[in-house]
Formats: C-alpha cells, sequence, structure tokens
C-alpha cells in the first residue's frame, strides 16, 4: 500500500506509514510516478496503413512498367456465307499499334454436282487482285471422266458458241480427276465443267476449289 503523504510503499497490513508514521488510507490514491499507461494503438494503425499503401503503389508502377510486351498470335475467322469461305489474318501487336497482313480465301466451287449429256456446268468469279487459284476435282459416271476449263469472259462467249478458246487451264482432255494450280490477275472468269463430248451419259463431279488473294 503507498502512503498518501509520503508515496512510500508499505506491506498490507500496516496502518501506518513506516516511513513517516503517517495513517494509511484504506482508498489507495495510486500516486503518478507509480502509474503506467498503455500506448494507444491509433499511431500504430495508421503507420501500417501508410506502409500498405506505399507498398501497393510501387507494386503497381512495376507491374505497369512491365506490362507493355510485344504478342504476335494468328487468327482463323470463318465466314459464313454463299460467297467467303474463310479469311486467315496474321496480327502482330506491339503497344497496342497493330498493322494486319491479311490473306482472303474466296470459294469458287466447294460442292457435288450433275453435267447432264451434252451439256457442261460453270462457275463465274471475280478477282479484285492478283490472286493464286488451286484445288481438285472429281468425276464419276459413265467412262467416269469430265473435261474442266479456266477461261477469261472472252474465252467464255469462245466456248458457248464452239470456238476455240484461251485457258489459263485445261485438264488433258476427258479426265477422272486432276488438280487446278494456276495464278491469275485481277478480272472475271468463269470455271467450266464440260460434258458435251458425251451423247448419252450424265457425269456426277466433285470440286473444291479457291482464290487466294
Amino acid at each position: 500500500m503507498y502512503c498518501q503523504k509520503c508515496g512510500k510503499t508499505n506491506p498490507a497490513d500496516l496502518a501506518y506509514c513506516g516511513h513517516c508514521g503517517t495513517k494509511i488510507l484504506t482508498q489507495q490514491i495510486v500516486p503518478a510516478s507509480a502509474r503506467t499507461s498503455s500506448p494507444t494503438l491509433v499511431p500504430v494503425l495508421i503507420g501500417l496503413l501508410i506502409g500498405v499503401g506505399i507498398v501497393g503503389i510501387a507494386l503497381f508502377i512495376y507491374l505497369n512498367a512491365n506490362n507493355h510486351t510485344d504478342t504476335q498470335f494468328n487468327a482463323n475467322v470463318y465466314v459464313s456465307n454463299s460467297n467467303w469461305s474463310r479469311t486467315d489474318a496474321n496480327y502482330y501487336a506491339d503497344n497496342g499499334n497493330a498493322p494486319v497482313n491479311t490473306i482472303t480465301q474466296h470459294s469458287i466451287v466447294n460442292s457435288t454436282f450433275p453435267v447432264g449429256s451434252s451439256s457442261y456446268h460453270y462457275y463465274p468469279f471475280t478477282l479484285p487482285s492478283s490472286s493464286h487459284v488451286s484445288g481438285h476435282f472429281r468425276a464419276s459416271g459413265g467412262a467416269n471422266d469430265i473435261e474442266v476449263l479456266l477461261v477469261d469472259q472472252d474465252g467464255y462467249e469462245n466456248f458457248i458458241n464452239h470456238h476455240s478458246a484461251d485457258t489459263y487451264y485445261r485438264s488433258t482432255g476427258y479426265v477422272t480427276r486432276d488438280r487446278i494450280n494456276v495464278n491469275l490477275s485481277a478480272g472475271n472468269y468463269v470455271l467450266i465443267f464440260s460434258n458435251t463430248a458425251a451423247l448419252l451419259t450424265n457425269k456426277v463431279v466433285t470440286a473444291n476449289v479457291h482464290a487466294d488473294y
């Protein structure tokens, strides 16, 4: 127990202070020198929040500075309509500025169709720029053969009037199957599957021919 006069500590069973003789009160007042105080948590929490904020800002700046990397990827975009079959695009992205180099594939024919005796089947198409035309075909029925010609507009008029025509591709007479592989400039063309020499037999042709430009 503390003496209220001299502030000295005394045993709990003493009624008078052993140092100054003053009567010790039962209700003790703790002297200021003997009091302890707990440190407040507010400054500590504020310090922690400031530290976390500084670390977060530094991390954001670091990640943002290393986020601008060059990316290269390929994309195949399929267009569903009667004229266009596929567009193949190679993109090179550099910090949001992406020049595009595009190769377009245009389907000329991709189907199976009949060609009657003494008749022909044809597919007109237009090329907007220099192109590579390629593909294959196969005939069945009769002697399993067909004649195939690739001509321009003038050549087509000569063909339908039974005159000789300049061709960009012509099968070696009537054949069962063959491949087409030619380069053409911009213009109008016609792909012809002719069965005009067959007087009685019908043919069935499966063909897949396209232009790349």
